[in-house]
């Protein structure tokens, strides 16, 4: 296999990057020391009575065992007698004495693999405006939710940025994160789409053998999966997912929630059949950087499944900012009609990062949420459906009928033979 090509940078958008992390990194950190978390407020974010909650449910975990209880049923070490909805292997810590007053050893934790993430993505930015886009990106309240609540997701999204720059570089790595953070949250085996090359073989054979794994893995645990989906708590007000729009309309109309699922799901269907359709007219990624384009797919993708597994909590939404370097590059560089569907994808990723912001001071203005829950609602759509179509567009030609191969990239900067050799 080829190495890719290098990837070429800039220093002064790098250092306009680096220096913004910093300071998050800053405010982060004076944040976490000074327990000061009801200064997001100002962002829209509601920070809880106590900080962390979300790993407060794994290091209440070591309660309950000590008591001989299962704390995927019963959880009586955490503050809100809320069960521990992971799988089982954040038990692991229990077992080796972490307790509630251990909780900011979590949290740090996942705060520095967070950074960890971002730094790695430095090298996609390339220009002020990828590097601006990312720094509004990564100060949105999503973020914030993300490290006041201490989710485990922060550390996952760090996994998926390693994954995302692993991915052509040193494939077998790339595989084992994706195994871990598929063994640790379940969603993140999505990340197989960083596999995806022209030659079906290059990517089949770390894809498969996980794919497998990740099967059985299910079977062996699927009681466990219920016990999580079941103890898994809802706030529609900080969430997005496939089930938020149908419930709205079930409980205002004489519509039930099972049509208005059958409908939302058709949808979404119709949006793939779309992006299918139009990858026979228009192909994309061709790149000298398949980090950027593996990061674009990984983002992309646990945007898209995590909307399809019902609800998710918005800090999920900081996947979002792996999407954004693939998506300047097509604002720049591909047809009309890609470039325009790219441009108005980054618009609305930024505004539903920072809906807790807009929504909070519509509520101001309006005296009534409902208006920017709405629109919030409409915005998450129009993203899932808009990613859906760019990711569709990205597919390799093995994965659509032979009467469509061939087709020129769109976005080339250089010969196709040229890029094939480079990503085969």
């Amino acid at each position: 296999m080829h190495s890719p090509a290098p990837i070429r940078t800039r220093s002064g958008s790098q250092r306009i990057y680096i220096i913004g992390v910093g300071l998050f990194a800053a405010l982060a950190i004076s944040l976490m020391l000074s327990g000061g978390w009801t200064a997001l407020e100002a962002l829209g974010v509601n920070p809880l009575t106590l900080p962390w909650a979300d790993a407060r449910t794994i290091t209440g975990a070591g309660v309950a065992l000590e008591q001989g209880l299962d704390p995927l049923i019963t959880n009586p070490g955490d503050p809100w007698d809320r069960v521990m909805n992971y799988p089982r292997a954040w038990l692991i810590l229990a077992q080796s004495g972490i307790r509630p007053e251990h909780t900011w050893i979590l949290a740090w934790t996942f705060f520095t693999a967070l950074l960890a993430g971002l730094f790695t993505l430095r090298a996609l930015a390339q220009d002020r405006t990828t590097s601006c886009l990312l720094l509004l990106s990564i100060f949105a309240p999503t973020t914030w939710l993300a490290l006041e609540r201490a989710n485990n997701d922060a550390l996952i999204f760090g996994l998926a940025c390693g994954t995302a720059y692993l991915a052509a570089l040193r494939p077998t790595l790339a595989s084992g994160l994706i195994a871990t953070a598929a063994l640790l949250k379940i969603y993140p085996i999505v990340a197989l789409v960083a596999h995806l090359r022209e030659k079906p073989r290059t990517g089949l054979k770390y894809a498969i053998p996980l794919m497998a794994l990740f099967t059985a893995y299910v079977l062996a645990t699927w009681h466990d999966l219920q016990l999580i989906e079941a103890g898994t708590l809802r706030a529609p007000g900080i969430a997005y997912g496939i089930e938020t729009a149908p419930s709205i309309i079930a409980k205002n109309s004489p519509i039930t929630l099972s049509l208005a699922l059958w409908v939302a799901a058709f949808i979404l269907l119709i949006a793939c059949a779309i992006g299918y359709s139009l990858r026979s007219t228009t192909r994309l990624g061709a790149t000298d950087n398949p980090f950027r384009l593996a990061a674009f797919r990984i983002g992309s993708a646990i945007y898209l499944g995590s909307f399809l597994i019902g609800s998710s909590f918005d800090y999920r939404l900081m996947f979002l900012i792996m999407t954004i370097p693939q998506l300047v590059a097509w604002m720049r560089n591909t047809t009309t009609g890609a470039r325009k569907l790219a441009c108005s994808q980054l618009v609305v990723i930024i505004l539903i990062q920072w809906s807790q912001s807009w929504r909070a001071g519509m509520a101001i203005t309006t005296d009534n949420e409902r208006y920017g829950l709405v629109l919030d609602e409409l915005l998450t759509w129009a993203c899932w459906i808009g990613l859906a179509i760019l990711l569709l567009l990205t597919l390799p030609d093995w994965l659509v009928p032979p009467s469509k191969r061939g087709l020129a990239y769109a976005d080339a900067e250089q010969s196709p033979t040229q890029l094939d050799g480079q990503r085969a």
